[in-house]
């Protein structure tokens, strides 16, 4: 395990966010993410975790004011947890280094916040900005089924949630005990846990821009088949479900191929 020393970007004293980043060969990313942030960086903190890149990844990330931390081979949800047991602000938005962050969304965020003081965790919408017409159809739907099932009443509220964009305070992300860190779904996991202990908000006016690179790759069938495990997030009763955990560790198998180079953590 190593280290590296820290950039501090704000004073602690001020940060209203900890944004944290799993990152692996994301030189070609990372610059976009970060610009993205300039929006607020006098109260965001960027926390790096990297995996060991071989390109330029870390460099580019502390010359741009994260903090960055290498964990030489971490998986996404281990260095989750690294990064946030490091951060120094009151709230953490987990992301990837291949999002962009629309010009108000903290502000929006924040603003969520201030006026309900019982929230605990908030997401929103995930938005293609690359990738064809027939994508953003598709996330269009995924982000109404997200929306509308949000709206349920409790059981079966459904709070489904993307470590592209999850914000939660870090009091509660602690109490929870953190991310599982040998499930794929994890951060799906998370957001049930969320839903069912605490209030929780699915926000459809605070959007975050994503990359369509994985689906570009895979191809949209496989990628699709690979993403099939989400579905616990609205049927809860599938995880235990034996075709069900067959069909994640399949998923989980082929997680690290689709994190591979010029890959990054979802």
């Amino acid at each position: 395990m190593q280290m590296t020393a820290e950039h501090q970007i704000a004073s602690p004293r001020r940060l209203l966010f900890s944004v944290i980043v799993p990152t692996l060969n994301e030189e070609d990313h990372i610059t976009r993410l970060i610009n993205s942030l300039r929006q607020a960086m006098d109260k965001v903190e960027v926390i790096v975790v990297d995996g060991g890149s071989r390109d330029g990844t870390a460099n580019i990330a502390e010359t741009l004011g994260a903090r960055v931390f290498v964990l030489q081979g971490s998986k996404e949800f281990e260095a989750r947890n690294y990064a946030a047991a490091r951060s120094r602000a009151p709230t953490l938005i987990f992301s990837s280094a291949d999002v962009a962050f629309s010009k108000d969304s903290l502000q929006s965020v924040f603003r969520r916040f201030e006026e309900d003081s019982d929230l605990v965790a908030l997401t929103g919408i995930d938005i293609p900005y690359d990738g064809g017409p027939g994508l953003r159809l598709v996330y269009w739907f995924y982000n109404a089924l997200r929306f509308f099932s949000s709206k349920l009443p409790n059981p079966v509220k459904v709070f489904s949630t993307s470590t592209n964009f999850l914000v939660v305070r870090k009091e509660t992300f602690e109490e929870s005990g953190g991310f599982k860190t040998n499930d794929v779904n994890a951060d799906g996991l998370m957001g049930r846990h969320l839903a069912g202990h605490y209030h929780v908000r699915f926000d459809d006016k605070v959007i975050v821009y994503i990359s369509a690179r994985r689906a570009q790759s895979w191809g949209f069938a496989r990628f699709a088949r690979h993403y099939l495990y989400i579905m616990e997030n609205f049927l809860p009763w599938i995880s235990d479900q034996k075709w069900f955990r067959r069909l994640k560790s399949r998923s989980e198998e082929a997680h690290g191929e689709i994190h591979s180079k010029k890959q990054s953590f979802v």
